[in-house]
């Protein structure tokens, strides 16, 4: 992923972020996102792991105001 703009950069970052809440959405959980974070970690596919680091930490902030609404 060399000399890419700063506008593809963010895209990447974005597609995986979305990615991850749609597999969130149909199911999966938080260990199994940080599961495949690890994996992409092993990949060096840092930006793919930007957006999903991203977005799981968004949906614990939002299971957290969850929980202190009840």
């Amino acid at each position: 992923m060399t000399n890419m703009t700063e506008e593809e950069k963010r895209e990447y970052i974005w597609y995986a972020y979305r990615d991850t809440h749609e597999l969130y959405k149909e199911g999966m959980e938080i260990e199994q996102l940080e599961e495949v974070l690890l994996l992409y970690e092993e990949e060096e596919l840092y930006l793919h792991c930007a957006g999903i680091k991203e977005a799981i930490d968004d949906i614990k902030q939002s299971q957290i105001k969850i929980k202190k609404n009840y």
